[in-house]
């Protein structure tokens, strides 16, 4: 989720990313601290204020979510994939020879 709101992750034309712009200090914060927690219970604390957060700024309207699988050889690594297939950049993902 948040590839799609992090400043860092403003990338033009690049799907999965944070293409609309959407840039909010607090909420970078928020993923961060959440991303670095250790404890479940102060991660779902975290992501349950940048969730607030996001939805009182309206970051971003979902209209509808489309499922795509997602197929790759044992060869490629590092692919981000979710239950409606893959979610990232890509750019960790690599192809071993």
């Amino acid at each position: 989720m948040a590839r799609h709101y992090l400043s860092s992750n403003i990338i033009q034309g690049t799907p999965a990313a944070n293409n609309e712009g959407y840039s909010n200090p607090e909420a970078d914060r928020l993923f961060a601290e959440a991303a670095n927690s250790v404890d479940p219970e102060e991660t779902q604390r975290l992501y349950s204020e940048v969730q607030k957060l996001l939805v009182d700024d309206v970051a971003l309207g979902w209209i509808f979510e489309m499922r795509s699988p997602t197929i790759y050889r044992d060869t490629v690594n590092e692919v981000v994939t979710s239950a409606i297939g893959a979610m990232d950049t890509m750019k960790a993902t690599w192809k071993a020879a």
